[in-house]
């Protein structure tokens, strides 16, 4: 774009976007979740640096209602979603119940295709069996671990400490 749309002209854009998928693939949605428990100093992602879950839940309920109003704006009650991914920061800094919040907000005004693509960026540090419990049963299928390097002299380097046994583990419990 040459210059920022007007409101009226990114719902149309948004719009034509999501009539011209005539293949039936869905739309695709990112969601950032910009909470992290610590710097790590290689990100240039947008964060915050906290330990504070208070200012979670009030970040889940905007972005479902910034999802319905969408909606809303599009003249539309659902949304066939061929893709959703959850990047950060951390998304895994999310607890299960804060997680399970997002995600069924989200997709009980969605449809989603049978091929879809349910990704998340996580943490080995802070990713528990109950946290990939509430993925699995809201469809998840993929997810990325944030792994930099495995010499503990790099990893001090970049403030990113993690064993490969943690690794391993939320590897082995996807």
């Amino acid at each position: 774009w040459d210059r920022t749309p007007t409101e009226a002209e990114w719902i149309e854009r948004v719009g034509n976007a999501i009539a011209g998928d005539t293949a039936g693939t869905g739309a695709a949605l990112y969601l950032h979740i910009p909470f992290c428990r610590s710097l790590c100093t290689y990100c240039g992602c947008n964060m915050r640096v906290t330990r504070n879950h208070g200012l979670v839940m009030p970040y889940v309920q905007s972005l479902v209602k910034e999802y319905g109003l969408y909606l809303q704006k599009l003249g539309r009650d659902r949304l066939a979603v061929g893709e959703i991914h959850l990047g950060g920061g951390t998304p895994t800094f999310l607890h299960p119940e804060e997680l399970d919040a997002l995600l069924e907000g989200l997709l009980s005004r969605s449809t989603i295709t049978n091929d879809a693509s349910l990704s998340i960026e996580v943490d080995p540090r802070t990713t528990t069996h109950e946290q990939l419990l509430v993925l699995q049963r809201h469809g998840f299928n993929r997810i990325s671990l944030g792994v930099q390097d495995f010499d503990p002299r790099v990893q001090d380097i970049v403030n990113r400490l993690q064993s490969e046994e943690q690794v391993r583990t939320v590897t082995e419990d996807a």
